[in-house]
């Protein structure tokens, strides 16, 4: 099961990102893998956001990405096309760690954590983070 592109980002209680993970781990069979992603929002929080062209989602030819505002757990993010078309995505940045203890909490197990697709990483150039679980 694969949940990208920062889905769990929308949910901003708690609460409900338990329960949307809980759901994901009773709906895998036993030894079941759970793919989830989260962009590096510590370093954004930090104002030191980039992109850098490894992502998968927008093809950075064509879609500009920043961080626009970030206030009371909301941030906003701001992409713009080529043909001058905005969109925003307000989203609820997951803090240093905390997609790791929610996917415990809810009850992986294993987690392999990776960043930018890549097992040696350094967090402060990292523009995704994957982690790879088990139920």
């Amino acid at each position: 099961m694969c949940c990208l592109g920062n889905s769990l980002t929308y949910l901003f209680k708690k609460e409900d990102r338990i329960k949307t993970l809980s759901n994901f781990h009773y709906s895998l069979k036993r030894d079941g893998k759970l793919i989830i992603d989260e962009r590096n929002y510590a370093e954004i929080l930090k104002g030191n956001f980039r992109t850098t062209g490894k992502g998968p989602y927008t093809g950075y030819d064509n879609v500009k990405i920043q961080p626009i505002y970030y206030e009371n757990n909301i941030l906003i993010m701001q992409y713009s096309t080529k043909n001058n078309k905005t969109y925003h995505l307000i989203l609820y940045p997951f803090k240093e760690g905390e997609l790791e203890s929610l996917l415990r909490e809810s009850g992986f197990k294993n987690i392999k954590k990776y960043g930018d697709y890549e097992e040696k990483y350094n967090s402060k150039e990292v523009e995704f983070y994957t982690y790879v679980t088990e139920k």
